[in-house]
């Protein structure tokens, strides 16, 4: 069995765009596979990507193959590579479904939704209503900005002072 290269490289594509501020990236709930996962759509990813935590709690229910990607993430400029790819995977949104290839990097959401997706299913998105529209299907979704999908970076000393504000 041949091993595909490929290498998919999110910097050079995303310096050609504009960045997407943080309260314009979409997030819904939905299922891959039929499990439960938090699902990111993201117009400057150049393809999907099923995260690896997610994928190792439950690579029984996916088909894989041999690959070599590699990733470079445009945010930090971050190389990784792996050594599969999942052949095909169901997404769905409410009753919106998906299938597509997937590949597994490192990323803090299950599914990332990305330029296949895009081309795909072709939406229309109304940022300021937090939708998605696909022919007359609207999905509803949160932005980033929601408390729970938030990063943020903190000192020790901010830690700590959390920690004693919260009686722990």
């Amino acid at each position: 069995m041949s091993t595909a290269k490929e290498t998919l490289n999110f910097k050079e594509e995303y310096e050609n765009k504009q960045e997407v501020p943080h309260h314009l990236l979409l997030i819904f709930d939905g299922t891959i596979q039929g499990i439960p996962c938090r699902i990111l759509k993201d117009d400057g990813a150049s393809t999907n990507v099923l995260s690896t935590k997610f994928f190792m709690r439950h690579k029984d229910i996916f088909v894989t193959r041999p690959s070599e990607v590699s990733l470079l993430h445009s945010s930090f400029g971050l190389s990784e590579m792996n050594r599969k790819l999942v052949d095909t995977a169901s997404v769905k949104i409410g009753t919106h479904e998906y299938n597509s290839k997937f590949v597994l990097g490192d990323t803090r959401y299950d599914v990332i939704l990305g330029t296949p997706w895009h081309k795909d299913m072709k939406p229309t998105t109304k940022y300021d209503k937090n939708e998605v529209r696909i022919n007359d299907f609207v999905i509803v979704g949160r932005t980033c900005d929601d408390r729970n999908d938030s990063v943020s970076h903190i000192s020790i000393r901010g830690f700590r002072k959390m920690l004693k504000e919260k009686g722990t």
